[in-house]
């Protein structure tokens, strides 16, 4: 890590912000930087250390995963759009910091409860990464005889498409993320009604819209073999 600081210095000085992210947003997954490695060797530079996000250190169960962030020099909240402020104030004011945590908890556990649904049906669902916090990523990869699963372009659409029925039903929220210039389905748990139910009929709901697409997909193939 260090060779990435070794840049050309003027009057043997440097002011550069160095940026660490908990939770990454940049690929809609939840990858974390190594605080306490990056911090040892920023102290050894003029370097201002600013960490953004660790929410999840409200968490007791997750709370290792941001430790080095009292290194920090500064934190980023975001709370300057639409006076974000107020409304944090008057969440923390009303429920405190324990009980935010046990609904930050439960939304982690939620996701894995999730994973662990979806990795039932690992012959045509691919998870992105371990499921660490609140995020799941998932490609549906279909198995139709004459589809070559290195077709991205197609199965890419296919997912599309599915995330436009599983939207059109209303059961969640749900996104899309490209990573590796592969489209996935991205689900990121938030809601603090959520419950293990709402999941249940989210999976349910999800491999009776596959069936159904599957179906039409292998239809098209075969219309367009016999041409």
């Amino acid at each position: 890590m260090q060779e990435l600081f070794d840049f050309p210095k003027i009057n043997h000085v440097a002011i550069v912000v160095s940026e660490a992210s908990m939770a990454t947003v940049v690929l809609n997954t939840d990858a974390f930087d190594n605080l306490v490695e990056l911090a040892s060797v920023i102290r050894k530079e003029t370097i201002w250390f600013h960490v953004d996000g660790g929410l999840v250190i409200l968490d007791p169960e997750r709370r290792n995963l941001v430790q080095g962030i009292e290194q920090a020099d500064s934190l980023a909240i975001e709370l300057s759009r639409s006076f974000r402020a107020l409304k944090v104030w008057f969440t923390l004011k009303e429920h405190g910091i324990i009980k935010l945590g046990q609904k930050i908890t439960d939304n982690c556990q939620q996701a894995q409860y999730l994973a662990s649904l979806l990795r039932k049906h690992k012959e045509f669902i691919r998870i992105l990464c371990p499921v660490i916090l609140n995020i799941v990523n998932i490609r549906l990869e279909p198995e139709v005889e004459g589809l070559d699963k290195l077709n991205d372009e197609l199965i890419d659409l296919f997912n599309n498409e599915l995330l436009a029925d599983i939207q059109m039903f209303g059961i969640a929220a749900a996104s899309t993320t490209r990573v590796r210039g592969q489209l996935y389905i991205h689900i990121c748990i938030v809601g603090h009604r959520s419950n293990l139910e709402d999941f249940d009929i989210f999976v349910d709901t999800l491999i009776r819209i596959y069936h159904v697409r599957l179906l039409n997909l292998k239809q098209s193939i075969n219309l367009v073999n016999q041409i």
